[in-house]
This record gives C-alpha cells, structure tokens and sequence, in this order.
C-alpha cells in the first residue's frame, strides 16, 4: 500500500477533500472496516472447511490479500486524518 508521499497529486487532493468534511471521511473509514470484518470472518470460514476436508494448500490467498489491501487502506486514510 502507497504512504501518503507516494500518492499522486489528485490522490492528495481526493484525500484533502475528504478530510474537508470529517463525518463523510469517517463513514468511509467505517464502510472500509466492514468490509474488512466480512472479509476476516470470509476467511476463517474458508480456512476452518479447507483444514476440515484435509486440503493442505495455501489457505485462501485471495482473501488474505484483500485482508491486507483494506488495512493498508484504513491505515493510508487514518494517516491523512492526523495530517
């Protein structure tokens, strides 16, 4: 996940006027955290029917990916918050 000194200049922008209007900013942040609980409970449930058939690949790598992509999200947009 980019840092904010990596956006681009319409990213910051994006980001500046998000933070202009700190109730959206945060609705946003809160549909982003949803998310990430859907997709964290997604996952134990994939995980825990792979490990009870006995499938011994790696668990659900796609999940975990976008586990991660949402938190470098929430972490990206809480980080601007503070700016």
């Amino acid at each position: 996940m980019k840092t904010y000194k990596q956006l681009t200049e319409r990213q910051k922008v994006a980001l500046s006027t998000m933070g202009k209007h700190p109730e959206a900013f945060a609705e946003i942040v809160g549909l982003l955290e949803s998310e990430l609980s859907l997709t964290k409970t997604r996952y134990e449930t994939a995980k825990e029917q792979l490990v009870a058939s006995g499938d011994g690949r790696p668990v659900c790598l796609h999940l975990r990916g976008c586990i991660e992509a949402l938190r470098g999200v929430i972490d990206l947009f809480n980080s601007t918050r503070e700016l």
